[in-house]
């Protein structure tokens, strides 16, 4: 349902007549601003099993989040190249940083090993408390499309529609202390890194104001399901939004 609204503002963008039209031509432009990371617990649950997961490689883990604080308002930034083809339209290539969500995650866990004596077959249920502090962060490029109206001759409004291609990295440090007997109470320390790419929707709506050569921006962006977290605690989407300021000279 967002995404048709987002279609009709856009076409609405362009069909309106406008005051004041964007000459052709190329523009660079930089901007930066707040990344609004939405992470529901159940993916910080699963980023944080993700983790606990290497404890111990052999066997099942099975992690209990005890205590769980999320830091997702971070600063993301980019670089653009644009074009603009006709007055109402223009295109743009950007290099994306969106930050990162950080969680903290305290908790228990538990793994199964079988008894090494003999007769085999009993299995003792193992486990102990852990401390796991994952890390979500996205980089990639995006490619869109701008569709704008001018409402004076210096004031703009816009949207975006493009695809965004992702560099995704999970990584984080890990401390656990294995205390359930039979096994000798011992600390496991350690860190863990996993990569994925993604390629999703991008949409965003702005207002610029021209003083020639310069422009300023303001916008909010919109990244739907920049990664997906798979785990025991169900799968679980994670989004992103942007909020920008930025500054762009136009050749």
């Amino acid at each position: 349902m967002r995404r048709a609204l987002i279609l009709v503002a856009a076409a609405a963008l362009v069909a309106t007549p406008a005051m004041a039209e964007e000459k052709p031509g190329f523009y660079v432009g930089f901007d930066v601003g707040k990344s609004l990371w939405n992470v529901s617990q159940s993916s910080a649950d699963n980023f944080t099993y993700a983790l606990v997961s290497g404890i111990n490689a052999l066997t099942s883990v099975t992690a209990t989040p005890t205590s769980t604080s999320l830091k997702d308002h971070t600063t993301t930034w980019s670089f653009f190249v644009g074009c603009q083809i006709v007055p109402g339209i223009a295109v743009e290539a950007t290099w994306m940083q969106l930050g990162y969500a950080r969680v903290k995650s305290r908790g228990t866990y538990t793994y199964r090993q079988a008894n090494p004596l003999p007769p085999s077959g009993p299995h003792y249920p193992l486990g102990g408390t852990y401390s796991a502090e994952p890390k979500f962060e996205s980089q990639g490029g995006a490619v869109s499309v701008l569709p704008m109206r001018a409402i004076t001759d210096a004031f703009t409004i816009y949207g975006r529609l493009g695809v965004y291609f992702g560099d995704n990295k999970l990584s984080g440090g890990i401390t656990a202390t294995d205390s359930t007997p039979p096994t000798p109470a011992a600390t496991y320390s350690g860190n863990k890194s996993e990569t994925a790419r993604s390629s999703i929707f991008l949409w965003g709506l702005g207002a610029s104001y021209t003083f020639e050569p310069i422009s300023l921006r303001l916008e909010y962006d919109g990244l739907k399901n920049v990664a997906e977290a798979n785990g025991p605690y169900g799968n679980n989407k994670t989004s992103d939004g942007r909020l920008t300021v930025s500054a762009l000279y136009r050749f």
